[in-house]
């Protein structure tokens, strides 16, 4: 299994630090949270939510609990493994929530990601 192509912004709810999350095709219950800067501060037991930062979803929903960090002596970002709120192999129901402005946020995002 390869990893996912899709990313979006969380946030450690503690500090307010933000990342970017993204499933590394390893664990189905497990993320990564990327690119969080050596000189924050993220521990074990911390909580990640969402962060409000794309169109897709709103600040605050739960993603995980911050399970591992590892940070080498030369590395710019920490390595944080998240075990995600949600086991999404047991889901039976779902929402779907649609965007009364999906229209215009496509059209814009189609605008800023020229080719």
């Amino acid at each position: 299994v390869s990893q996912s192509r899709y990313m979006f912004p969380a946030a450690v709810s503690r500090t307010g630090n933000f990342g970017t999350i993204r499933w590394d095709g390893v664990a189905p219950d497990r993320v990564k949270l990327l690119y969080l800067p050596r000189h924050t501060r993220i521990w074990s037991g911390d909580t990640v939510v969402t962060s409000g930062f794309n169109a897709i979803f709103p600040a605050n929903l739960p993603v995980g609990i911050v399970r591992e960090v590892r940070l080498k002596d030369n590395d710019l970002f920490y390595d944080v493994s998240v075990e995600l709120s949600q086991d999404f192999s047991r889901l039976q129901f779902v929402d779907v929530v649609l965007s009364r402005d999906a229209i215009e946020i496509d059209s814009l995002r189609k605008t800023v990601e020229k080719p």
